[in-house]
């Protein structure tokens, strides 16, 4: 009986790395160096996120004001070929405590040098979108 244990436990060892190899092959390599080529950001209302307003956070300083500090959970998966990252964020501000949930799905293109990562923000002025596009740069 432990020979057979013994050699189950020697074929398990032996074909770890062979199904490590197949599982990552599955997911594509976002490693290297990307270039943004477009980003596509809907107009939203002033005040907002998008082509209408504030871009560097309240009153264009660059932050949140913030007098708390604030705190990050994300969490990240794959989802198919896709990286999926959740993240919610908790602030204490002036105007108030609040939560901004956010989604990031990353994709490759077919032949891998073209990244696209499409962001879903919710926060408490409403919702926006955005897709930036990347292109690998070579080696």
């Amino acid at each position: 009986m432990t020979q057979r244990v013994r050699v189950l436990l020697i074929a398990a060892a032996l074909a770890m790395p062979v199904l490590a190899r197949a599982q990552t092959a599955k997911h594509p390599d976002f490693n290297g160096s990307w270039r943004i080529t477009n980003i596509d950001m809907p107009e939203v209302a002033a005040g907002g996120y998008g082509g209408g307003g504030n871009r560097g956070g309240y009153g264009g300083r660059g932050g949140f004001g913030g007098t708390g500090d604030p705190t990050a959970k994300s969490k990240t998966r794959w989802e198919g070929v896709a990286l999926v990252t959740d993240l919610t964020r908790s602030m204490n501000t002036p105007r108030g405590n609040f939560d901004m949930k956010s989604r990031e799905v990353r994709s490759l293109s077919d032949d891998g040098r073209a990244m696209t990562v499409r962001m879903e923000l919710d926060t408490p002025r409403g919702k926006q979108a955005m897709t930036v596009t990347y292109d690998k740069v070579a080696d």
